[in-house]
């Protein structure tokens, strides 16, 4: 029996000999890069990703009282590589990657189980563009430098099916993202899970001028989850200034999902020229086919900032609220456009235009004074705006407004037309009322009833439209109101057949959030 443990004994500390015999042989002259290939080729068979090690690998072997046993791996330049049937075949270069794992995760990893250990990456001046070059992704909507040169850099641990990267940190092109993200079941449907944060996002940057619109910049702060729609995506993006279309928002908190090619953002919410904006947006994917649906309501917003952006006019001051629904689908832009339906309604109470005294001037000419005193026009001249209201239709590739209605310094406007989306010809007719005897007084007849009416058309294309008299209409209204049948100018009805189909898109909008992943009770 003595003999026996003595054996015993002596196997136990031979083995521990040799051990660390074998550890020390490790430690002094084991060269881990020329074992390149085969490192590689163990690291593909573990994560299912084709490693090809240009720079120098290193291997550590350390102890903690805690930890006890574990290994340092140190990589420099690799490509990653994998063929995927979602984003097609990828190629990423590390720079560095760090991984350290026990020694007892790392021994059961060589009998089959999933790897398990934690590190940091480093990856400098990825060619997106070449990493998703099988996705459906159409690049021509984009600048031809955007996502060319990205770099990230995170730490990440895995964890049986689980790779979670904390403190990410994304620079591509000019724009700088941060947060977490997490990807269950890598050898299966994967399921992503991220909180990202971006301190400024500027789409014009990104887009080609033909693609810049406030809907354009929807749908591609949707582009993640377009990547991976049919899988599984809950997350959590915030934007500190967003600019789309000429358009800035501010404070854009936008949670996203998706399931089964659905992507659902709602409730996005963000700051709008001092206002407040709320945005939901559902977005199905199949294929190149996309179909879109939106829902906006903006309040109080400073009008004449959002005109200037716009480059339509800085002359204006004006608080507004708006609604907007769309809805299209389609596979380019011409069957989005032409599928288009929607309703946009504006309201805005008191506003002001600068620069012109438009009362005063009436008056001045009115007396049939010579010239144009000083407070009528200049800084510190203004003409009061007041009780504007306007509903446009998008419908069969039209935008379409007939209740245009507002007062400014004594005049009411009235308008009315539309404009071809597609092709960008304006046909839209304004017409002015001017209820001034002693300015009347002056004119020919039938211009000297009292009501001066002034019809005009605006036509050609939106970006250099042509303004001209109506005459024909001009006469049949100032003959009108010399007969003693007023002006013409009378309120608009409300438009009806909007407000059906406001109805409408509501009910389908609220159908589609009801049938996507947890949406029901983000309502």
């Amino acid at each position: 029996m003595k003999s026996a443990i003595k054996l015993l004994l002596w196997l136990f500390g031979a083995t521990f000999v040799l051990l660390g015999i074998s550890l020390v042989w490790l430690v002094m002259f084991f060269e881990p890069s020329d074992y390149r290939d085969e490192i590689a080729q163990w690291l593909a068979e573990r994560t299912g990703y084709h490693f090809v090690i240009e720079g120098a690998v290193s291997v550590d072997f350390e102890h903690e009282p805690v930890r006890g046993f574990f290994v340092d791996i140190g990589v420099r330049d690799a490509e990653l590589t994998r063929a995927d049937e979602i984003l097609g075949e990828q190629q990423l270069h590390l720079s560095a990657l760090d991984f350290s794992a026990d020694l007892d995760d790392l021994f059961a990893s060589a009998r089959g189980a999933p790897l398990a250990g934690k590190g940091r990456f480093d990856v400098v001046d990825a060619d997106l563009r070449k990493l998703l070059a099988n996705s459906k992704v159409n690049w021509d909507a984009f600048t031809p430098q955007a996502f060319r040169s990205v770099s990230a850099t995170s730490d990440f641990v895995v964890s049986g099916d689980t790779l979670s990267l904390t403190g990410l940190e994304v620079s591509m092109d000019k724009t700088q993202i941060s947060g977490n993200l997490e990807i269950e079941n890598l050898s299966a449907d994967q399921a992503f899970h991220f909180d990202l944060n971006v301190p400024s996002l500027d789409l014009e940057n990104l887009l080609q001028l033909s693609a810049q619109g406030p809907f354009d910049g929807l749908i591609l702060l949707n582009l993640p989850a377009i990547l991976v729609a049919q899988s599984e995506v809950t997350g959590l993006l915030k934007i500190g200034t967003l600019r789309s279309g000429g358009v800035t928002m501010s404070d854009v908190v936008m949670p996203l999902r998706a399931h089964g090619g659905v992507i659902v953002s709602s409730p996005i919410t963000a700051g709008f020229y001092g206002g407040e904006a709320r945005i939901d947006t559902v977005l199905r994917v199949d294929g190149a086919l996309l179909d879109f649906r939106t829902r906006q309501q903006i309040s109080q917003c400073r009008l004449g900032e959002l005109l200037s952006d716009l480059e339509l006019t800085g002359v204006i001051e004006a608080r507004g609220s708006l609604s907007a629904n769309l809805a299209f689908s389609g596979v380019d832009k011409a069957s989005r456009i032409q599928s288009a339906r929607g309703v946009i309604e504006f309201a805005a109470d008191q506003g002001r235009i600068k620069g012109l005294d438009l009362s005063t001037l009436i008056e001045q000419l009115g007396r049939n004074a010579v010239g144009i005193a000083d407070d009528s026009i200049g800084e510190s001249a203004f003409t009061s705006l007041g009780d504007i209201r306007a509903t446009l239709r998008v419908e069969k590739g039209l935008l379409i407004n007939e209740d245009l209605a507002f007062q400014a310094g004594g005049l009411e406007v009235r308008g009315a037309g539309g404009l071809a989306l597609l092709s960008e010809q304006l046909d839209y007719r304004i017409s002015l009322a001017l209820n001034n005897r002693e300015l009347a007084s002056v004119l020919p007849p039938p211009f000297n009833s009292g009501m001066i009416v002034l019809p005009l058309r605006i036509s050609g294309q939106w970006h250099a439209p042509s303004l001209m008299i109506d005459m024909p209409r001009m006469l049949q209204l100032q003959f009108q109101a010399a007969m003693g049948g007023g002006s013409g100018l009378k309120t608009p009805p409300a438009d009806v057949r909007a407000a059906r189909l406001a109805k409408d898109l509501d009910a389908e909008l609220a159908q589609a959030l009801g049938g996507a992943p947890d949406a029901a009770a983000e309502q």
